[in-house]
């Protein structure tokens, strides 16, 4: 994650005003962000309602965060 992350900052650069991530569980999200040093409180999380969702996590999760206004 970190060589991926740094490969994209890269050339995208890295300013962001939220982030989604797969919702695997506390933990592996909390190191994920501190492995990347990205500020969680930028994170837009359903772990805590929906619970660990498998493969739908990402996309269910990136679409609740549209739908709530969260991303543009």
């Amino acid at each position: 994650a970190r060589d991926t992350w740094r490969e994209f900052t890269a050339e995208q650069g890295s300013e962001f005003g939220r982030f989604v991530c797969h919702q695997v569980g506390s933990t592996h999200r909390r190191k994920l962000y501190e492995t990347l040093g990205l500020d969680l409180a930028k994170d837009f999380s359903t772990f805590e309602t929906l619970g660990n969702t498998g493969s739908v996590a990402l996309p269910a999760t990136l679409a609740l965060a549209v739908d709530a206004g969260a991303i543009r």
